[in-house]
């Protein structure tokens, strides 16, 4: 028998039949897994009416709400939108403006065009007003909201508001550092004096690496010196001239889309655009989905938003299909998969198989996308786990570097035709095994960063044969001061096996960075046009860290976490013996087996090596590379199949790429 069960939002005491719908989620459930138990029931189909669902809890899915392979089950809305989400609506009507009474009256710049509510009113308690801390390689006394859940939030329209900031725009610089000696520096913008308390001033910035940011509150200013003292040191220390701004400031509300908690009243100060509609804040650190052993389950055209916590956690199981769906508006990831509990040696996370988020957009996060940890590596046994055609973008909105719109540590997932775009820092980590990441568009992304890469991997043997083809990375430029500078694809620290074949870099400051590593290919890529700051195209360089090849290093580690002398190694992986058996400081530092034939670049730098790559014994070989120059004006999208063909007369063993499909 195939079972249809109807949900609409507030409906009473139905029977889940379309005139008597279920008025909740969890209710549905309940008769979902009564049908799943029958004998007699081939199929249900769970309708979801468009409308929200304020939950709790999160909904929890295991292998009693499981179809068959074939016939899934499958939760789905159609015409129009079902939200789930965990959040508190403020009314019209518990919003007012800011009186000459108020506390803060006088201390705000434009008192008259201010709103405020009382989050006591509508329930929160005060402990939930606290503000955490976060940064790169940072626990700030367990106050990490990574661990615990994003500090609370303001929507309105679905817009994250920001807390109250000086400067609006760009950063203030450090001065006079003692460099990683001291969390004190000096200031020489005197704006924080005019701040009649600096309770809950907080500072958010690149303290040392335009790749590691930190979000630290700030401990005492002397005027007098002109110095800052930060509560608690940033993971690397304080540099001079890197960059930081100031946050949680009422006498800095000052633009539409801002605001101000203040965590002794429990109020809340903001300044929205004319004409604004709904306001919601985030008040619980619960997920909103979670899937423990659960499979065949298909959730169609849903949106889940507004929670301090991660979105969807999934555990195991198989099969399971998100299509058409939103996730947004979330204050740490929107999906981890294979997060939950202690793994065996040589397992990545239990994943599980073949799970599938396709034509899903995923955006507004605090902390990332999606966190994939699957596969066992004692096989190297696919997991299947795609991501594709999916709009995954602005996952860095409260932690700038590090927080991936994908961080796949995975064997044999496949992310393919997504728009991966609108990041500070890189979007893509890959790690594990026999991965394929193509067809996707790139674009907007390491705005703030240096040494960074869209697509990152580095610093492990064990990850071993990932294949990024046919990708399309346009428009990458950075406002950081360029040291290192940013790059398409980076395999850094001497990583290992890895192909990058066909893809296309236009205008890129630079299209890719090797630094160390062996038996990585960069082939057939077709670079067009680089950036005033541009360095060069593509880099072949030696590894300057080589302490982490010894004994207690990190290389060494991770091969000791890693079955890679069992047989299916061995077989697949040969060569892992042979860079240990070269010494650290003399040769395993340099890139042996480096591929980087028959690209063409065209109106770009060079490629650079700082080492003898010619050398016999590195076995490298970088040949059949051709440059070219034509009118700058053909650095478009539009010309790139009219310069692909030129690319192709030139370089003869340029193979002309499928840019139909990677164009889109």
């Amino acid at each position: 028998m195939k079972h249809v069960i109807y949900i609409k939002p507030g409906a009473a005491g139905g029977d889940g039949t379309k005139n008597e719908p279920i008025g909740n989620i969890f209710e549905a459930q309940k008769k979902v897994r009564e049908l799943l138990a029958a004998p007699d029931t081939e199929s249900v189909t769970v309708k979801i009416a468009p409308g929200e669902y304020n939950i709790v809890s999160p909904i929890e899915f295991d292998s009693s709400d499981s179809g068959k392979p074939g016939s899934p089950v499958v939760w789905e809305c159609e015409g129009g939108r079902a939200l789930i989400h965990a959040s508190i609506a403020v009314g019209k009507g518990q919003i007012t403006r800011v009186l000459p009474d108020d506390p803060l009256y006088s201390r705000l710049p434009c008192p008259e065009k201010t709103l405020q509510f009382d989050l006591g009113k509508l329930g929160v308690a005060p402990e939930v007003y606290s503000e955490g801390c976060h940064g790169f390689g940072m626990a700030y006394s367990g106050k990490n909201p990574m661990r615990d859940g994003s500090d609370i939030e303001l929507f309105v329209d679905g817009m994250p508001f920001i807390r109250a900031r000086y400067p609006n725009d760009g950063f203030v610089e450090v001065e006079r550092s003692s460099d990683r000696e001291s969390a004190v520096f000096g200031y020489s913008d005197p704006r924080p004096e005019s701040w009649a308390s600096l309770e809950g001033v907080r500072l958010h910035g690149y303290f040392y690496f335009d790749w590691a940011d930190a979000s630290v509150a700030l401990g005492e200013l002397d005027k007098e010196n002109k110095t800052i003292t930060l509560a608690e040191m940033p993971h690397y220390g304080i540099k001079n001239g890197q960059r930081y701004y100031y946050y949680n400031i009422p006498e800095e509300l000052d633009m539409p889309g801002e605001w101000y908690l203040d965590a002794s009243t429990g109020r809340a100060y903001f300044l929205p655009p004319e004409n604004f509609g709904e306001v919601r804040v985030t008040v619980a650190k619960h997920r909103l989905l979670r899937a423990n052993g659960a499979s065949n389950i298909v959730f169609r055209n849903l949106a889940f938003g507004y929670t301090r916590a991660d979105a969807i956690d999934i555990t195991g199981g198989e099969n399971l299909i998100f299509e058409g769906c939103e996730i947004y508006n979330i204050g740490k990831k929107a999906v981890l998969i294979g997060h939950g509990g202690n793994t065996p040696f040589g397992v990545l996370g239990d994943g599980g198989k073949n799970h599938l988020f396709t034509g899903c957009r995923v955006h507004s996060c605090g902390f990332g996308g999606f966190d994939i940890r699957a596969g066992d590596r004692n096989t190297l046994e696919p997991t299947g786990i795609t991501i594709e055609r999916c709009d995954i973008h602005g996952c860095s909105r409260i932690g700038k570097t590090y927080c991936f719109g994908i961080a796949l540590n995975a064997v044999g997932a496949r992310v393919a035709h997504n728009k991966l775009h609108d990041s500070p820092h890189s979007v893509l980590f890959f790690s594990g095994n026999d991965n394929i990441i193509e067809y996707n568009e790139v674009y907007d992304v390491l705005r703030e960063s240096d040494d960074a890469s869209a697509f990152y991997t580095g610093r492990d043997y064990t990850s071993q044969g990932h294949i990024i083809r046919y990708n399309f990375f346009h428009d990458l430029a950075s406002d950081a001061h360029v040291g290192v500078g940013i790059f398409g694809v980076y395999a850094d620290d001497n990583s290992a096996n890895v192909t990058f074949y066909g893809n296309v870099f236009l205008n890129v400051q630079s299209a890719c960075h090797l630094h160390g590593g062996h038996d990585i290919t960069f082939e057939n890529n077709l670079i067009v046009g680089g950036r005033p700051e541009s360095k060069f195209a593509v880099s072949l360089s030696q590894y300057w860290f080589p302490g982490s090849l010894k004994e207690g290093g990190e290389h060494i580690r991770r091969l000791e976490a890693t079955p890679w002398q069992n047989e299916v190694w061995k077989k697949k992986y040969p060569k892992i013996a042979e860079y240990l058996s070269w010494d650290p400081e003399t040769e395993q530092r340099f890139p042996h087996y480096a591929r980087i034939v028959n690209n063409v670049i065209i109106n770009h730098k060079h490629i650079d090596i700082n080492f003898d790559h010619t050398n016999p014994k590195y076995k490298n070989t970088v040949e059949g590379n051709v440059w070219m120059s034509v009118d700058p004006a053909m650095q478009t999208k539009e010309h790139l199949p009219e310069l692909m063909k030129m690319a192709a007369e030139a370089c003869p063993g340029f193979k002309e790429l499928p840019l139909d499909e990677i164009l889109g």
